[in-house]
Formats: C-alpha cells, structure tokens, sequence
C-alpha cells in the first residue's frame, strides 16, 4: 500500500516534526521548526481535493475529508504562528496533535480513525491534566463501544470486511441490524460529542485542540448521518442532532453570560449551532453548518488573550455572528432552514442565537472599556490574514469557493 504524496505529506510531516521537535534543546529553534511544520503539512493538505485513492490504499480523498483537512491545516499554521511565547515543548505536542487528527480525517478504516481521535484526545487531556480527563477518557470509550457495535451491525456473513470501512459502509447499510446501528450511532455521537465539549476547556495545547477534535467529530457525524439514512429501520439521525445541538447552543450562551471561560464557552455555543445545520440536513443547511464549521474554526484558532484590543475587537464581533462576518451568513442560512423545516425549533433556535450574540457583544464592550492588552505593532499581524477570510467568505464569498462548499455538502 502507498499513500499518494499529498495525504502522507499532510501525516507524516507533522508526526515526524513532532519526533523531531521534541529533542531540539532550542525553544526558539522548536517554534521556528513547528511553524515550518505546519507550513508544509498545509502545502500538502491544498493538494488532496486533486488527490486520488486506489482502493486498496485506506484512505479517504472525497470532498468532506479533503476540506477539514485543509481546514484543519490552517488551524494548525495559524496556531504554530501564534504560540511563539508557549511552553516549552508545547511546538512538538501541537504538531502531534495536528498528525494525528489529519490521520483521523484521511483514514478510511474507522478502527484506525477511532485510534487516532482517542490519542488526540487523551493527548489533550493528559498533557496538563484535570478534572477533563476523566469525562475524556469516558466519551473515548463511548465511541469505541459505537465503533465495535457498527461493525458488528454491518458484518454479517455477506457483508464482511467493509464494514469497517467509511467507503464499504454506506453500500452495506441498508442490509445492517437497525437496533444495532441506531445503538452504535447513539454511542458514537455521545462519544465524540463529549470530547468535542470538553476539548475547548483544556489548555493543554492552546486553542488547537478545541478547534481540532470537535472537526474530527463532526466527520464523523457527517459520514453516519448518510449510513443511518441508507437503512429503514435505524434511528433517523436528525433528532439526536437537533436536540445535541440546542443543548450546546444554550449552554454556550449562558456560559459567556455567566463570565465563565470566553473560549469554551463560545466555541460550546457555534458547535452546538453546527449540529443544528446538520441535524436538519438537506444540501443548504449541510452548506450552512460547513460554513459555520469552517469560519468559526478559523476565528477560534486566532483568538488569543493576549491580542490587542482592534484585533481581538474584530473577532469577538465576528464570532458574535454580527455582519459581515461569513458567521453571520451562516447562522442566517441555518435560521432560514429551521423555519422552513420545523418552525418551532426555529424560535427556541433563535433566542439561542440572539443570547449568544448579546453575551459575546456584552464581553466585546467589557474589553474595549477595559486597557488594551497585549504588544502592538507587526508582532500580530498573523491575525489579520483570518479575519480577512473571515470577511471573505461572509461578504464576497467567490463563486468558485460557493460551488466548493455545495460540492462537500454532498459528498458525504
């Protein structure tokens, strides 16, 4: 088996800086050599949506996976850039994180995609550990519980091998045990929804890992969402989303209303509204949850304490979903989808939008009132180059970049 250049570059090059990093006696030379890392892996990353698979290679070069890649790519870079104040070995742990979600996404075999989650995730964990380590350690072994079910739904004796893999199983659905997949289903989400939850609390490896693993969930989500709709008598994976979502919206907003921790607590609310989009499917709420997933992801990774108060400023606005950030058009297209597909959720949805908004907005003017923080000058300008796609893809989304979004909608 050979992996084509693109998907092992975006794999090894990470995994392989890390080993290298994590020996080099220069921490300015380490943070120098992630930020590098990182580069290339992301060079690497830009060249799977042209990358083909043969079939015996494991691995996954759709749409969906191509895109988080890149997006997880970027979250990378923009964090290795960043962090260049950060403890030490924290380059070498960033960057083996960033491998091993990349594995994660681009792995066809979901045993060895469950392997790399779970290490990502105990790595988050484990590197300062908490009182997150423990709730971790149960939602990885949740999702391993929905692993083993899910091929034990999709193997009986005409099924096989397939199973076990995201290509085999939307063809082996519709001959799976229904109680079994819904079962396995239910497990997964609880799984990888709570690690996606407690990522953005631990401080382990900065703000990467709450960017990185819910992306990982959310592949995931994505990918059974097609499955347990291939078979007619499995759980529809809508309602599970719907009311995952709403709970993490909710929760998020009263998070940052109570002055609880901004990061977690934001982050909290926009996956939870991510959910939602998926949860009610169709191809324009599937567009508007990867676009909240990507912008969301993108503002996430670059906000920092240490900002000056115009950049962080700029972001706190665009995470509250206020114009003419893309989180604006996102959240405007999944309300639209709400009303036209369940009107009632679509006000409770609303209302959690507009608390949301109103804390973030809340936190926005406590800042500005308060001193700036942070150095001025060029030692930030790495933030500008995120909120210009930030405004890019809300104001003047190209049309090309609009086709790319409806493309990976389908490709699940």
């Amino acid at each position: 088996m050979t992996w084509p250049i693109a998907v092992a570059g975006t794999v090894s090059v990470p995994l392989l800086a890390a080993a290298a990093l994590a020996v080099v006696p220069s921490h300015r030379a380490a943070r120098a050599g992630s930020a590098v890392a990182a580069a290339a892996a992301l060079g690497c990353a830009a060249f799977l949506p042209w990358t083909t698979a043969e079939p015996g290679d494991a691995l996954l070069t759709d749409g969906l996976a191509a895109h988080l890649a890149v997006l997880a790519g970027l979250v990378g870079l923009i964090t290795a850039w960043a962090e260049r104040h950060a403890a030490p070995r924290r380059p070498a742990i960033l960057l083996l994180l960033l491998g091993l979600v990349q594995l994660a996404l681009l792995s066809d075999d979901i045993g060895l995609a469950w392997t790399a989650f779970a290490a990502a995730a105990m790595l988050t964990a484990g590197w300062r550990p908490g009182p997150a380590l423990l709730p971790t350690a149960a939602g990885v072994l949740l999702a391993l519980f929905g692993v083993v079910l899910l091929h034990a739904a999709a193997s009986p004796p005409d099924v096989g091998w397939p199973g076990l893999r995201w290509t085999g199983l939307p063809a082996a659905a519709p001959g799976c045990q229904g109680h079994v997949l819904s079962l396995a289903f239910l497990l997964l989400l609880a799984g990888y929804g709570a690690v996606a939850v407690l990522a953005p609390r631990q401080a382990g490896t900065g703000s990467a890992s709450g960017v990185l693993l819910p992306v990982v969930a959310f592949s995931v989500v994505l990918r059974l969402r097609g499955v347990m709709a291939a078979n007619a008598d499995a759980v529809a994976p809508g309602p599970p989303l719907l009311a995952f979502g709403m709970g993490a919206l909710l929760l998020g907003a009263f998070g940052v209303w109570r002055r609880g921790r901004l990061l977690a607590a934001s982050s909290l609310g926009h996956n939870g509204i991510a959910a939602v989009a998926f949860g009610l499917g169709g191809p324009a709420a599937t567009f508007a949850g990867l676009l909240h997933l990507t912008a969301h992801s993108l503002a996430h990774a670059a906000l920092r304490r240490s900002l000056p108060a115009a950049p962080l400023a700029v972001l706190l606005v665009a995470l509250a979903g206020l114009p003419p950030f893309a989180l604006f058009g996102s959240e405007a297209l999944i309300l639209a989808e709400a009303v036209r597909v369940l009107p009632g959720l679509a006000l409770v949805f609303g209302l959690g939008l507009l608390l949301l908004a109103g804390a973030l907005a809340v936190r926005l003017r406590e800042r500005r009132s308060g001193p700036a923080t942070g150095p001025s000058g060029t030692a930030f300008a790495w933030v500008w180059l995120p909120v210009a796609a930030l405004l890019g893809l809300g104001a003047v989304m190209p049309a090309g970049v609009a086709a790319w979004f409806r493309a990976v909608a389908a490709s699940p």
